[in-house]
C-alpha cells in the first residue's frame, strides 16, 4: 500500500461467545522447527487453544487439537473460520459430522467457512500481538544462534 492509503474494514458482528471459532497456523518460527497453531473465539477474543510443537500443519494434528478442545470444554462452536489449507480438511469434516448429529440437513457453509488467511481478522490480529510481544524476540535469538553456528 502507498502511504496514506487505508483499508476499509467491514463490520464484523457476532451474536455471542462460542459461535465462531477462528483458527490458523503461525509459522514465523518454522525455520527453527517450531510450529504454532491456534484458535480464538471471534466474539470474546479468548484464545481457546494454542499448540506449540513440531507438527502443526498436519491434518491429523489440527483435528486432534480441535477434538481435544471439544472434550476439554464441552462446547462446540456453530461455525469455524479458517484458510483452505491441507491441515484443515479433517477438522472441517469432523466439525460438520458433529454438527449434523443434531442438524442432519445442515449445509457445509453453515458449519465451516473457508477464506483467505488475511481475511481471518480475529486470529491474524492475535498473531500480530504474539509476534510483537514474544515470537519476534525468539526469532532474533534463534537467528543469532544460527549465525554463531549453534543451531
Amino acid at each position: 500500500r502507498f502511504l496514506g492509503n487505508t483499508r476499509d474494514r467491514r463490520e464484523f458482528s457476532i451474536k455471542g461467545p462460542n459461535r465462531i471459532l477462528s483458527i490458523d497456523g503461525h509459522n514465523k518460527l518454522l525455520r527453527f522447527g517450531i510450529e504454532i497453531y491456534g484458535a480464538i473465539d471471534a466474539y470474546s477474543r479468548y484464545i481457546v487453544w494454542c499448540y506449540v510443537g513440531i507438527s502443526n500443519r498436519t491434518a491429523v494434528s489440527v483435528n486432534k487439537q480441535y477434538l481435544r478442545l471439544l472434550r476439554t470444554t464441552l462446547h462446540m462452536p456453530k461455525l469455524i473460520r479458517s484458510d483452505k489449507g491441507d491441515e484443515t480438511v479433517l477438522l472441517a469434516e469432523s466439525h460438520l459430522s458433529l454438527r449434523r448429529a443434531n442438524h442432519p440437513d445442515l449445509l457445509f457453509e453453515k458449519a465451516y467457512s473457508y477464506g483467505k488467511s488475511t481475511k481471518n481478522q480475529c486470529i491474524e490480529a492475535w498473531w500480530n500481538i504474539l509476534t510483537e510481544g514474544q515470537t519476534q524476540a525468539w526469532k532474533v535469538y534463534f537467528a543469532q544462534l544460527e549465525s554463531d553456528g549453534y543451531f
